[in-house]
């Protein structure tokens, strides 16, 4: 629904654009024309950077939220922050992730631009990546062993790390994908995964 808006939003500017052009004494409107379809696709892909929603709709479900957004309905797993939740839907084997912000009423857009990838790390094929939301101490995890199978995980801060199973028929495994909320680690944060220790924050 939010790119659907934002169609819409550009292709009823246009529209009017295209009207007022040819009611218009303009000699050059077939120009005037072009330029208007210019300004329609500039104003749809700058809308999808502002959720001007969030200014009227509060959502009562992060999936809500997230489903908005993503158009996806399919929720596999949400991981709770403080002011925000970290959602993951999708169907067979494609995951889509969304940060979605939260207020004492509920649940606001959020957008993928939002979301900033502050760590990534590959080791003994294990692949973990660190998330923040905006410039505030929520911070989410996904930890994927590329080798299948579930994984034994633990960290410093005593964490809880959420499963996501999906098989893949065509190598005849089942690979897991673990998702926790990290409010504000320590620099020195560390993370075990099948004895193998990683410490995303050290440079």
């Amino acid at each position: 629904m939010y790119s659907i808006i934002r169609l819409l939003i550009g292709g009823i500017f246009l529209l009017c654009a295209i009207i007022m052009i040819k009611k218009s004494n303009a000699v050059k409107k077939k120009l005037l024309v072009i330029l208007a379809a210019i300004g329609a696709v500039v104003l749809t892909m700058a809308l999808a950077f502002v959720p001007f929603e969030n200014l009227f709709v509060t959502f009562h479900s992060p999936e809500a939220a997230y489903g908005y957004f993503t158009g996806e309905t399919n929720i596999r797993i949400v991981v709770e922050g403080q002011q925000s939740d970290y959602v993951v839907g999708g169907s067979g084997d494609k995951n889509v992730s969304l940060i979605v912000p939260k207020t004492n009423d509920g649940w606001k857009v959020g957008i993928g631009a939002d979301t900033k990838l502050v760590s990534q790390s590959i080791q003994d094929g294990i692949v973990l990546y660190v998330y923040r939301y905006q410039n505030t101490n929520e911070y989410y995890l996904t930890v994927f062993d590329t080798n299948g199978g579930t994984s034994e995980i633990t960290d410093c801060m005593g964490s809880e790390f959420y499963p996501v199973a999906q098989a893949n028929a065509a190598l005849d495994k089942e690979f897991v994908t673990y998702y926790s909320y990290l409010p504000n680690p320590d620099p020195s944060y560390w993370i075990s995964v099948n004895n193998i220790t990683i410490t995303p924050f050290e440079e």
